[in-house]
């Protein structure tokens, strides 16, 4: 099992905040759709504060780093957390192997 140490606590940025989050993970999303190298269907696009987290199954390293690409250039985008496991990954196959035992 795995802990990932994203969690940032701050104030509501209220409304306005909100919308500039939806815009960039639409955005985001819309990055991920248009790429055919990418399938975009495996992510998640989260963002909180201008911090887009991407979650998911890569097909390969070169897959993540094109969907973690995507969202790194959409303007207004302050960080890029990712965590999406790639297909091969050992700790996604040993967990896979523990349900299947």
């Amino acid at each position: 099992i795995a802990v990932s140490d994203a969690l940032v606590v701050a104030e509501d940025g209220g409304t306005s905040a909100y919308i500039s989050d939806v815009r960039l993970a639409n955005q985001v999303r819309y990055g991920l759709i248009t790429d055919t190298s990418v399938r975009s269907i495996n992510y998640t696009v989260t963002v909180v504060d201008g911090v887009v987290h991407l979650t998911g199954i890569a097909r390969s390293t070169t897959e993540l780093e094109r969907a973690a690409g995507h969202a790194a250039r959409v303007p207004g985008v302050e960080r890029v957390v990712s965590h999406v496991l790639t297909i091969n990954d050992p700790r996604r196959v040993k967990r896979l192997a523990a349900k299947d035992g």
